[in-house]
């Protein structure tokens, strides 16, 4: 401790040893003793460290591109789905078709048959047989000069 000249010096080395007996007696009485010790504070407020905060981003960015693809893999899945149906119904359509060209084809050789038509033209409609010919030839024949 440093001495010095004016009276404040001499009455705070005089509080300096007054003091210590002060406590001395303090620690001897009836009364608890408390003790304030100072800490670094509450441990919440402490920065999460770099490190950790980079895993959990990363952890983060896995996880969002995870659930893309498995969205993008479910949507695939519906439009094949999609996509399969609409050509089994093309493909049910198409034979559908096939059947009915198929059948139109023996209908029309069935009624456009030369001896289906003579029988109903002679049983129904009551004709008959030409009995002669006639033949035009026109082959000689100039057209007319306008």
């Amino acid at each position: 401790m440093g001495r010095y000249q004016s009276n404040l010096a001499y009455a705070y080395d005089e509080a300096q040893r007054v003091q210590p007996t002060r406590q001395a007696e303090q620690r001897t009485s009836a009364a608890p003793r408390f003790d304030v010790y100072t800490g670094a504070g509450n441990e919440t407020s402490v920065a999460v460290s770099p490190v950790f905060m980079h895993c959990i981003k990363v952890a983060v960015v896995l996880v969002s591109a995870l659930i893309a693809i498995c969205f993008l893999r479910v949507s695939l899945a519906g439009y094949t789905t999609s996509v399969l149906n609409t050509n089994a119904a093309i493909r049910t359509s198409l034979d559908e078709a096939v059947t009915t060209s198929k059948d139109l084809e023996v209908m029309a050789s069935v009624y456009g048959s030369e001896s289906r038509i003579r029988d109903i033209a002679v049983s129904t409609l009551g004709m008959v047989e030409p009995t002669e010919h006639v033949t035009l030839d026109l082959s000689n024949t100039s057209l007319p000069a306008k």
